[in-house]
């Protein structure tokens, strides 16, 4: 086939369609799944390597993975949890409880075991530095008022106080250099509107107050100032920090300012923990399936709670009449779920990839995937995208070719920025 007939034959039409509400961002997909019923006391969440993710319901600790469900562990009487966290090298979660302050060390290999690590009063969250130093956020020595950041010691279980500043107990993370996030929420109730942030602790200054030395808000660089609320924080591969705020009831991602992923119809998202792709995919609007994804907890205080699974989608590609294609017939290729009010660049070419390449480009911290022979693109067309990210062309197909042609589409921002692609779609 020459690509001159290619480009004269696909006269084309464009069209949009009527956009539909979404409980996602734009370029973001949720599934929804009930863990337990509202009168539960939801209290950690965590998602390990394997696949599997865990939860503890103010009684029970379940693995799930592949849509089973397992019980680890049993408390003796209702607790409420805190916090669940992979212990890095072990086959075992360490699990933080507030009711009595306890954090027990729990066996989820091939043998199960129980070992009480130390007892911090109110204990709220905890993180792993990278030595395996386990952090745990609990109120300060000032009491309930004071948001501490404890160095605890596996063998002995005492605790030493790092980091102290106003506020109630607030979530924590640990970047890949080893920097310690501390979210601060104001001691006020309800918190004023504003009050919240996200600071940061060098590496080197949080191992600087090991010993006597108690590190203040002074000491940090603020990430993220002005924030409504943060509940709890989570970092993907790249080093992108996510949090939820239960009183605007969105998670949102920092890029570098506050980004919208999702937002809850119902309910408070409250726990947030990273589910590791394996794919070359980023967890970023219009990627591909197979990289990661955020886990988030969504709480209807006395009627159920949620897990949410926030990934990327794609959008999709597609035509009619479906392949094959009757020769001489009308045909149309639409596209759904790209950028509300965009451009779609949609390319047609005589050869595609059996397996598409991802492309890096300056300025983009996720990679695009073309799915075309970039040698046998022939031709271009313009789409412009409606407010639901959905628009198509049509055109006439003649047909007679001996080869396939291939169709995929890249996406631009209303301000013009690429984005990402969809599917190749061949007919």
């Amino acid at each position: 086939m020459r690509a001159p007939s290619l480009s004269l034959c696909l006269s084309l039409s464009l069209f949009l369609t009527l956009p539909a509400a979404a409980q996602p961002a734009p370029g973001y997909g949720a599934k929804k799944t009930t863990l337990c019923p509202g009168s539960k006391s939801l209290g950690g969440l965590e998602a390990t390597p394997d696949g599997s993710w865990y939860y503890f319901d103010g009684t029970d600790l379940y693995r799930v993975k592949g849509g089973n469900r397992f019980k680890v562990y049993s408390s003796q009487a209702k607790v409420f949890g805190s916090f669940l966290r992979k212990v890095p090298g072990k086959a075992a979660l360490l699990f933080g409880e507030s009711s009595k302050g306890t954090i027990t060390e729990i066996g989820i290999g091939a043998l199960p075991y129980f070992r009480k690590v130390a007892v911090l009063k109110y204990n709220y969250d905890c993180a792993f530095g990278p030595k395996g130093e386990i952090l745990v956020s609990a109120p300060g020595a000032g009491g309930f008022g004071t948001n501490g950041v404890y160095l605890v010691d596996s063998a002995t279980g005492a605790a030493d106080l790092l980091v102290q500043v106003k506020g109630p107990s607030g979530p924590i993370a640990v970047t890949e250099k080893g920097d310690l996030l501390l979210g601060i929420v104001s001691s006020t109730y309800p918190p004023p509107p504003g009050s919240a942030r996200i600071v940061r602790f060098s590496l080197a200054k949080w191992r600087s107050a090991v010993g006597p030395k108690v590190l203040t808000e002074k000491d940090a660089m603020v990430v993220a100032p002005n924030l409504d609320s943060v509940s709890h924080l989570a970092l993907d591969r790249t080093g992108r920090i996510y949090f939820t705020d239960t009183k605007n009831k969105v998670v949102w991602a920092l890029a570098p300012g506050p980004v919208p992923v999702y937002r809850a119809s119902a309910g408070a998202p409250t726990y947030l923990v990273l589910e590791r792709g394996k794919g070359p995919a980023r967890l970023r609007p219009y990627q591909p399936v197979g990289g990661d994804a955020l886990l988030c907890a969504v709480s209807q205080w006395g009627k159920t709670n949620d897990l949410v699974r926030i990934e990327s989608a794609r959008p999709v590609l597609a035509g009619s009449p479906k392949n094959p294609v009757p020769p001489k017939s009308n045909m149309k290729l639409t596209m759904a779920g790209g950028p509300p009010k965009g451009t779609g660049i949609l390319l047609f070419a005589a050869g595609g990839l059996a397996h598409e390449r991802p492309l890096h480009f300056p300025g983009l911290d996720s990679p695009v995937f073309l799915g075309l022979d970039a040698g046998s693109i022939v031709t271009a067309v313009v789409l412009p995208l409606d407010g639901s990210g959905a628009g198509g062309a049509g055109g006439y197909w003649p047909g007679g070719y001996k080869v396939s042609v291939h169709a995929q589409v890249f996406l631009l921002s209303p301000k013009a920025a690429l984005l990402g692609s969809s599917n190749p779609y061949r007919f």
